[in-house]
């Protein structure tokens, strides 16, 4: 097993260069079933960006839990996940040992791309396109804005 972290660079993909699209598929592969994670470079979201996003994630997981759990997940996948949803099992730390499974410290907030409401796809109800859960402005001043 690797103890180095794949980086991807996927600028190739993104400028659609012939061929990119199963290299970059091959290296997540690679990555995902070998490592479990990855770094990924080439895509082109401005720094200021991402330090931003960053920022208002650290702000929203400051709310009181309350609050979150106020945008708990959705059936479209959209919004608050608590600690201790998921747990792995299928992992070489527990020798796939069901009597040690138990929920990972993972905490997240999931958006996706925002949608007109006469968005074809959002009216059909198409599981996983439904609208986005936001906290409130009162809550947390500019964050939606600022994703």
């Amino acid at each position: 097993m690797s103890e180095t972290i794949p980086v991807i660079d996927i600028a190739d993909y993104v400028a659609g260069r012939p061929g990119a699209l199963a290299a970059t598929a091959r290296q997540v592969h690679d990555a995902l079933t070998t490592i479990g994670f990855f770094v990924l470079t080439g895509h082109g979201v401005p720094q200021p960006l991402i330090e931003r996003t960053f920022a208002e994630a650290r702000r929203l997981h400051a709310l009181p839990i309350a609050k979150k759990l106020a945008l708990k997940l959705n059936e479209h996948n959209n919004g608050y996940m608590v600690m201790g949803r998921y747990a792995v099992r299928t992992s070489d730390l527990n020798n796939n040992d069901p009597s040690v499974y138990s929920g990972d410290l993972n905490e997240a907030f999931f958006v996706k791309r925002e949608r007109p409401p006469d968005d074809p796809l959002l009216l059909s109800g198409r599981r996983f396109v439904g609208p986005n859960q936001w906290p409130a402005d009162s809550d947390l001043p500019g964050f939606r804005a600022n994703l």
